[in-house]
């Protein structure tokens, strides 16, 4: 019998918190997520990099806008915090349509690059108790963890 794996999405914070809180919908990247992973349950984990200041700043201003404050999962580091469901990924073409967006995403607006930026569609986030995991050296974006390491089907 073949054991289950689940791919493992690695963010920075405060971005993968706020995934985890269900606040941030979009995770934006550079590039379309890989083929065969539409409608596939991904573990979100918060990576063991410290959070870019100027990102932190944004994100604090763009919360604070919306009278909320920063969720204790942007606190957590080394660990699977959440299970997204990807459901689509659009390529956005003008910045204005990426700043309309900006309370979806939490990126500053220097992520918007013509022609090469994503929104990954996250929806059925569910927040989970931290799960201690070390994320396979080399592996920058995804790794694959044994479903029932997490305890899941």
């Amino acid at each position: 019998m073949t054991e289950k794996k689940i791919p493992v999405l690695a963010v920075r914070q405060p971005f993968a918190g706020l995934i985890a809180a269900d606040l941030k919908g979009y995770e934006v990247r550079r590039y379309p997520y890989p083929q065969g992973f539409e409608r596939q349950k991904i573990a979100i984990y918060a990576s063991l990099t410290n959070p870019d200041r100027v990102h932190l700043r944004h994100v604090k201003t763009v919360l604070k806008s919306q009278n909320i404050s920063l969720p204790d999962s942007c606190f957590v580091h080394g660990a699977i915090i959440a299970f997204a469901e990807l459901s689509g990924c659009d390529n956005i073409a003008f910045p204005s349509e990426f700043n309309r967006l900006a309370g979806s995403h939490y990126a500053p607006s220097s992520y918007w690059v013509d022609g090469k930026t994503y929104f990954w569609d996250l929806e059925n986030i569910q927040l989970i108790k931290p799960v201690t995991f070390k994320f396979p050296r080399g592996a920058v974006v995804w790794a694959y963890v044994a479903s029932d390491f997490l305890g899941v089907a």
